[in-house]
């Protein structure tokens, strides 16, 4: 157990101890207080210098922005934008690399200096040139005044020739206006007799074309009443076998016979082919020869077939010869409102004719009709209205260009047949038709159709749902 001084003697070490760490940790407080004073006071001192150099520089700054002449608020961006622009302006070429004022003075006053030299040198020059002048304008002035009393006088003859001239010239005019006017009047005349005389005329023209539409309607007349169209036929039949429904002809390669045109077929006895009835047709297949042809039976009848001797003619072609030919209107070859101009064209073409005009399938013309056009083949016939599925524009262009087509082929005297009279007469057969169904189809193609050459008859019994009706009778008698 301790005693109670070493218990004094502990807490006294103790408070030694303590009392030697707060003097040294004040020592060192104190000594850190001092240094960071110190360090205060030299960033006080840095402080205010170098806010009076920043005063200092903003003075400068002023001062130099007072002398280069622009604001104290501009900036350096603006400053040097201006600063380029003067260089640019009037220091030239001078410098490229470094740009200052100091060196555009420099360049300005050399070049100020060298205009007054320059200057200097033209002042000297024209003096000179005055004193050469005044020296000379002493020897000329008597002439000078000599010719200028000599201008005078040319002056005044000039002013007399002037007015004389003046006047002579009024007169003319005056006669001028006064011929203008006559001739105004004379020409008022003359426009109104030619006026007149084109009135006449036209009306003249008028009557003569009327007179010659009524004459060449009555030569028509004539010409069908007198002179009946006659024609010959093209070939003849040499050959039938109606077992193989084949013919041979008596035409060929010398004749110039294409491949695939269809003949009419009539009886050999026949004189004129444009008005007979025909017995048939027959459709070429094969050139054999120079004057020899195979062709297939495209249609007869039993009761009359062809035989050997039977003639043949079509319209589209003649043995040495190419016929010519129009087509206007609308071509429907089967009957179905639409529309077979190109079927027709190569009809044509194939069977050796020439087309030189025809009505397209939107009314346009293509081609001419000419001098040697042999033919105006008419389709059917346009009228405005007729159609609701075009509008009248397309209309008008259909009617407008048949007019003119056929009133070029009435000019050219071309003869006139109808679409079915030149299929007739080649011995055309349509295809067979394909039915078609939905909006637009025409009726006509669902009628009935009859055996060829056949007819409708009654068999002799009648249905009881057909028998006649008869009203009742009343059994009862009596006086009502």
């Amino acid at each position: 157990m301790a005693s109670p001084n070493q218990g004094l003697q502990i807490a006294l070490i103790a408070a030694v101890m303590l009392a030697l760490i707060f003097g040294v940790t004040t020592f060192l407080f104190y000594k850190q207080y001092d240094d960071q004073r110190a360090q205060a006071e030299t960033a006080k001192n840095e402080k205010a210098a170098a806010d009076q150099a920043r005063a200092d520089a903003e003075k400068a700054n002023r001062e130099l922005k007072r002398l280069l002449g622009v604001a104290e608020t501009d900036d350096i961006a603006a400053i040097s934008a201006v600063a380029n622009d003067d260089f640019n302006r009037y220091g030239g070429a001078s410098y490229k690399d470094e740009k200052n004022y100091r060196k555009m003075l420099a360049y300005l006053n050399n070049v100020v200096h060298e205009k007054d030299l320059a200057l200097a040198d033209l002042k000297k020059t024209n003096d000179d040139l005055n004193k050469q002048l005044r020296a000379r304008a002493g020897i000329t002035q008597p002439q000078i005044d000599t010719a200028l009393a000599e201008a005078q006088a040319r002056t005044k003859d000039l002013q007399a020739e002037r007015d004389k001239f003046s006047k002579d010239r009024d007169a003319l005019n005056s006669e001028r206006d006064a011929l203008a006017s006559k001739i105004a009047a004379i020409r008022k005349e003359a426009e109104t007799a030619v006026a007149q005389k084109d009135e006449q005329l036209n009306q003249r023209y008028t009557q003569l074309r009327y007179l010659q539409d009524m004459v060449r309607f009555k030569d028509d007349q004539i010409t069908r009443l007198t002179k009946p169209t006659f024609e010959t036929a093209d070939g003849q039949i040499m050959w039938v076998s109606q077992r193989d429904r084949t013919v041979w002809i008596n035409l060929g390669s010398a004749d110039g016979l294409p491949n695939l045109i269809t003949f009419s077929v009539f009886p050999a006895d026949t004189a004129n082919v444009a008005n007979a009835p025909r017995k048939g047709s027959i459709e070429v297949t094969e050139i054999v020869g120079d004057h020899l042809a195979k062709a297939r039976i495209l249609e007869d009848l039993n009761s009359d077939p062809i035989i050997p001797g039977d003639l043949i003619h079509t319209p589209i072609w003649a043995p040495g010869e190419r016929k010519h030919f129009a087509i206007i209107g609308f071509i429907d070859l089967d009957d179905d409102d639409r529309s077979d101009l190109k079927q027709l064209l190569s009809l044509i073409r194939l069977s050796g004719g020439v087309v030189d005009a025809y009505q397209d399938e939107n009314g346009n013309p293509v081609g001419q009709i000419t001098r040697e056009t042999h033919y105006l083949i008419k389709g059917k016939e346009p009228r405005v209205g007729a159609a609701a599925s075009r509008d009248a524009g397309a209309e008008k262009v259909w009617v407008d260009t048949y007019s003119a087509m056929e009133q070029a082929a009435k000019s050219h005297l071309v003869k006139e047949r109808r679409l079915s009279e030149l299929l007739a007469e080649m011995g055309y057969k349509s295809p067979t038709q394909v039915t078609r169904f939905g909006p637009g189809v025409p009726a006509r193609q669902f009628k009935p159709q009859l055996p060829e050459g056949g007819q409708r008859a009654s068999t002799g019994s009648v249905s009881p749902l057909f028998q006649p009706r008869k009203p009742p009778q009343s059994r009862v008698t009596g006086a009502y």
